[in-house]
């Protein structure tokens, strides 16, 4: 109605809009130094006392700043190796815990930590020559060897679980489990004439659970873990195309950032939700991003929050998460992956290796995860003026 470009009275500050991609595209990437600052007086800029690097205005200042906290975040580990065993155990530890015994640890809670260690120490015995020597050796049993402390340990463990079980006893309601332990208290209730269900099998059918689930999961995980650090080839995540289409889809359709840019504002909506850049503007569709062949591609209207002129991402922070949603879709994906396996009607993306598909540069890797990384900061801030 007002045509692709109009300016309007937001109060009483003059504003620019910008609608369409061209006429974007024109101010954010041809001309991207010219739209490189931030407005200022906003309420951002007073709860952050003008001091912010989001909202800073582009300058010695803001540049200064961003070299510095490139700097500190490779100085202080950000993209270096780290030993993923203790979390993993934990994580995979807590799901269990959460379904047996209704609740979940603290990470680094000490009865975890020694509950996680217990489990992997009695693994590594029962893995172990110790373990055959015990088994062929009866005679040795009773000596002070290594297999003595997966008993130990056991014990430990065991009275752990018993002291759980008998809070569970003293809150328990008859009819309205809350996890495994209520459930088989019910159960033992109901079946108290045949004896076959009691405590002290209650509390070995969680130690058993608690261990399996605990031991197998994390070593599977880090297992993985372990092939696709030895096989970097693997690790090429547009060799997954259909990933990279959901996780630029998610970012498309969410459209996290509409009205981004200065006192000129990009209604980027206007090039997200056009109908003639996209098959099914409204819908989520990762087919928007795979051409004819599966292979991923990037549609010129693909501008995410905004776009750069190439001169280099504005935001620091996107450098923190610029794995983080092709890491978690395929996750997501693998967990599917057996169920759909057999689908005739599944569409063949040619996710193999070795199978075409689109390189980015890290111009535009930049401005795929810039919206992530800045919603993120943008919910801090709130955080702290709440």
């Amino acid at each position: 109605r007002h045509g692709n470009v109009y300016s309007l009275f937001l109060g009483g500050r003059l504003a620019v809009f910008l609608h369409g991609l061209q006429v974007i595209r024109q101010a954010l990437v041809t001309q991207g130094a010219d739209f490189a600052g931030r407005p200022q007086g906003l309420m951002i800029n007073h709860v952050t006392e003008n001091k912010g690097l989001i909202m800073a205005n582009y300058g010695p200042v803001w540049k200064e700043h961003r070299r510095f906290v490139l700097a500190s975040l490779k100085t202080f580990g950000l993209g270096e190796p780290v030993d993923p065993t203790s979390l993993i155990h934990s994580a995979a530890s807590n799901v269990i815990c959460s379904v047996l015994f209704g609740e979940r640890f603290e990470y680094g809670d000490e009865i975890h930590t020694l509950i996680i260690n217990s489990f992997k120490e009695n693994a590594q015995v029962a893995n172990g020559a110790w373990a055959a020597i015990y088994d062929g050796f009866p005679a040795l049993r009773r000596l002070p060897l290594p297999f003595q402390k997966v008993f130990k340990n056991f014990d430990i463990i065991k009275k752990h679980i018993r002291g759980v079980v008998e809070q569970h006893k003293s809150s328990h309601v008859p009819g309205d489990p809350r996890d495994v332990i209520d459930c088989y208290l019910d159960e033992m209730e109901k079946r108290k004439q045949d004896g076959l269900l009691d405590e002290e099998r209650l509390v070995m059918l969680l130690l058993d659970l608690h261990f399996a689930a605990t031991d197998t999961t994390a070593n599977t995980i880090l297992s993985g873990i372990l092939y696709l650090a030895t096989h970097r080839d693997v690790q090429d995540r547009h060799q997954m195309p259909f990933v990279m289409a959901t996780v630029h889809e998610t970012v498309r359709l969410a459209n996290i950032a509409p009205l981004g840019g200065t006192l000129v504002i990009t209604n980027l909506n206007s090039v997200l939700s056009e109908g003639p850049h996209w098959e099914r503007p409204c819908d989520f569709y990762p087919l928007h991003f795979l051409d004819d062949n599966g292979s991923f591609r990037k549609p010129e209207a693909f501008l995410p929050f905004s776009a750069e002129d190439g001169s280099g991402s504005r935001n620091p922070g996107n450098r923190i998460p610029r794995e983080g949603g092709a890491g978690s879709c395929s996750l997501g994906y693998e967990e599917e992956e057996e169920e759909e396996d057999d689908d005739d009607d599944q569409v063949n993306m040619n996710t193999s290796a070795g199978a075409p598909g689109a390189e980015l540069t890290d111009e535009e890797k930049e401005i795929i995860n810039s919206v992530i990384a800045r919603a993120s900061m943008m919910e801090s801030i709130e955080q702290q003026r709440i």
